[in-house]
């Protein structure tokens, strides 16, 4: 990712990413605190935007695929009232030294497995596209700030305020993409 030398004749410096695409910008400039190079990186993307899950994929047997408000409740009441779990415990004493945490291993699988009989599962949820706003906005922004950009570069070709705003633009280029993905 470091092409020129940071320090003498030497390449010090490494930018390690497992996504080399995701790297928009390498520059460097001189520092007056040290003989290296600062390394100024510009990323396709925005690092503070959380990520936006759509649709997730829910096991059927787990408690976060269970819709517990189409189960019945009743039945798996009765079923665990029905369940001898003084037994379960004496099993878990005699068959191993860590009998607590294979006690409450054993009460969580015994819960999932009558709560699972008696409550289908989840369906995914499938959102409105109601990002459509969001990609408008953010395609609003960036034209506002290459407007912006294209002012500053006939004023003041040298302004330090252009690099600022061509990362913002292209942080905002990688929300879009975002945005739109999340929509299909």
């Amino acid at each position: 990712m470091v092409q020129e030398p940071t320090r003498g004749s030497s390449v010090l410096d490494l930018i390690l990413c497992n996504k080399a695409h995701d790297v928009v910008k390498v520059d460097l400039s001189d520092n007056k605190l040290s003989d290296h190079k600062t390394v100024h990186l510009t990323l396709g993307f925005n690092p503070l935007t959380p990520i936006r899950y759509h649709c997730v994929d829910l096991d059927k047997n787990s408690f976060r695929g269970i819709n517990y408000f189409k189960g019945d409740m009743e039945r798996i009441r009765h079923d665990l009232n029905l369940v001898d779990w003084m037994g379960l415990k004496k099993l878990c004493d005699e068959s191993s030294d860590n009998s607590l945490d294979d006690f409450a291993k054993l009460i969580t699988l015994t819960v999932l497995q009558i709560t699972v009989i008696y409550s289908p599962a989840k369906e995914p949820v499938k959102k409105a596209k109601k990002a459509n706003r969001e990609v408008i906005s953010l395609k609003f922004k960036k034209k506002k700030l290459k407007k912006r950009l294209c002012r500053l570069n006939s004023l003041n070709p040298l302004s330090a305020e252009i690099q600022k705003c061509e990362n913002r633009i292209n942080l905002l280029a990688y929300e879009i993409m975002g945005a739109d993905y999340h929509l299909r």
